[in-house]
């Protein structure tokens, strides 16, 4: 269930992107303002996952979210107004922040420590589930009807997870206490970096080392279908290739990750760093735009590979009484990273022979805050076991 909760709540965050241009249009707004649709959202999550403190022992709490998300995301449709419309979807991110923070933290609540990293890892594959699989049939049901259709199928499928969620046992929120008080200790030797005493300097390092990951990956990211579409004239098609194979590939790599989750976490991480530099360098110089194509996917592959298995390592490592304020800062944090990540490398872009962008400088500080992240994140396991 907690699996089910937290695809639908990326699956609510993510679908803005591409409908948003139907919403300007049905509010007689201008394609130009249809990016606050989306920061609306990712702004009030924001916020909200810095401020969330509750437990999820309390049923009640999370069935309140839930009702409250799929309210504001059905009230999208109820108006043409642009106003209104961006009011609801800051509710929606209120709430989906809200959810992102307490279904990951029951879930690792009722979880043996041995299975804390699968489970972590299974959860975050979501958001690439979501992308690959989600999306596209909303945006096939959209376009069979029209924009509202999509937010009336997520609104439904939520009512379809509080009613799950409300037929879970009691026990299974009265027993969390019990569960935590039961784990054992970690194995003398151990590699986990577990924090028992507050955001403490390894705690801190690692949720750097995210924050440089993402930034990182998005500073490409976010460029890297715009060079496609404007030097090598790639199709919608091919677009949509790209993302699926790229969305499936990393879904793929988390599943392995959650079943076999390999000690030497700095080898998988640095392996994966070096994934994105070749698969960028490759991509921003190839003239064939298939095999282009393709190199994007491999980069959405290893990066946001890279960025789910450094959040499992250090979710599935804290203790239960500070996981919410690590949870609520990391994908706070997540968020500003993502912004900033946008406008820094738009800063980087040069204009370069017959009016086209230059990307060398981009691509330059890009592969070097790759190449920082595995450092940082050696940095971190040292200091977890100082």
């Amino acid at each position: 269930m907690a699996f089910f909760i937290h695809f639908l709540v990326a699956l609510d965050g993510l679908m803005s992107v591409p409908l948003s241009a139907m919403m300007t249009a049905a509010s007689h707004t201008p394609v130009s303002q249809a990016g606050y649709l989306t920061s609306s959202y990712t702004l009030a999550a924001a916020i909200t996952c810095l401020l969330i403190r509750s437990r999820t022992s309390n049923r009640f709490i999370v069935m309140l979210y839930l009702i409250g998300l799929a309210a504001s995301t059905v009230a999208v449709t109820a108006t043409s107004d642009f106003a209104f419309m961006l009011a609801a979807r800051v509710a929606a991110g209120v709430f989906g922040g809200a959810l992102t923070v307490l279904n990951v933290e029951h879930l690792l609540a009722c979880t043996h420590p041995s299975q804390k990293k699968k489970f972590t890892a299974y959860i975050m594959s979501t958001y690439p589930l979501a992308l690959t699989v989600g999306i596209p049939v909303l945006l096939l049901f959209a376009g069979k009807t029209d924009w509202q259709s999509a937010f009336w199928m997520v609104g439904g499928l939520l009512v379809i997870a509080l009613l799950g969620f409300g037929l879970l046992p009691l026990s299974s929120f009265t027993s969390i206490a019990n569960t935590a008080n039961a784990c054992p200790p970690p194995a003398a030797g151990s590699q986990s970096h577990t924090v028992d005493e507050g955001m403490n300097r390894p705690l801190i390092a690692g949720i750097a080392t995210i924050i440089l990951a993402v930034f990182s990956t998005f500073l490409l990211s976010l460029q890297f279908p715009v060079m496609l579409l404007e030097r090598l004239a790639i199709s919608e098609a091919q677009l949509s290739l790209s993302y699926l194979l790229g969305g499936s590939g990393c879904f793929v790599a988390m599943q392995w990750y959650g079943r076999h989750h390999p000690k030497q976490s700095l080898r998988l991480i640095t392996a994966l760093s070096g994934g994105m530099v070749i698969t960028a360098l490759a991509g921003f110089s190839l003239q064939w735009s298939l095999l282009a194509v393709f190199c994007f996917a491999g980069f959405m592959v290893v990066s946001a590979t890279r960025t789910l298995v450094l959040v499992t390592e250090i979710i599935s490592s804290v203790s239960d009484s500070i996981r919410v304020r690590v949870l609520g800062m990391q994908n706070a944090l997540q968020h500003f990273a993502v912004g900033s990540a946008g406008a820094i490398s738009s800063m980087l872009i040069i204009p370069a022979e017959a009016g086209s962008p230059g990307y060398t400088p981009l691509l330059v500080f890009a592969i070097l805050c790759i190449g920082i992240t595995p450092v940082m994140w050696r940095m971190t396991l040292r200091l977890s076991r100082a």
